[in-house]
């Protein structure tokens, strides 16, 4: 087969295989940009009964997202956010705080998925092998 008719006939393939459908336009994801998440945010952490509200507080500074973490009980307060990072519309950062259920320090990682004012994901720690669900939303 030539190529200009195995051109001709790539639309019938594709429709065959399933890869396009007809009048389906693909769509792009919309990143979330860092500006969208500058404010205040309240995240709950639900683990055994046990129920954890923090309250992040993002900026940017010289173009640049940078956070801070306070727990409800002042436990810790502004405790700076490292490996922040924004990927499409995926957050995540590291938390290295004193924790339960020994009152350690060790860093907690959050990976979380951000939509509009709402985001959740899980945070986890792999040293004590916990992961629990987090749900978040912007307060300001």
């Amino acid at each position: 087969m030539s190529i200009s008719r195995w051109m001709l006939c790539m639309p019938v393939f594709l429709l065959l295989i399933g890869a396009v459908q007809p009048g389906v336009v693909p769509q792009e994801k919309t990143a979330v940009k860092p500006e969208n998440l500058v404010g205040k945010w309240e995240l709950v952490i639900e683990a055994e009964g046990m129920v954890i509200n923090l309250l992040m507080q993002l900026e940017l500074e010289k173009d640049t997202l940078i956070g801070r973490m306070t727990d409800q009980y002042g436990t810790f307060s502004d405790v700076p956010l490292t490996e922040l990072k924004l990927e499409n519309e995926t957050l995540t950062f590291v938390l290295t705080v004193a924790s339960p259920p020994d009152g350690l320090v060790r860093p907690w990682t959050f990976d979380l998925k951000v939509s509009g004012e709402e985001m959740e994901g899980i945070v986890y720690n792999n040293e004590i092998n916990i992961s629990v669900p987090v749900q978040g939303k912007k307060v300001n």
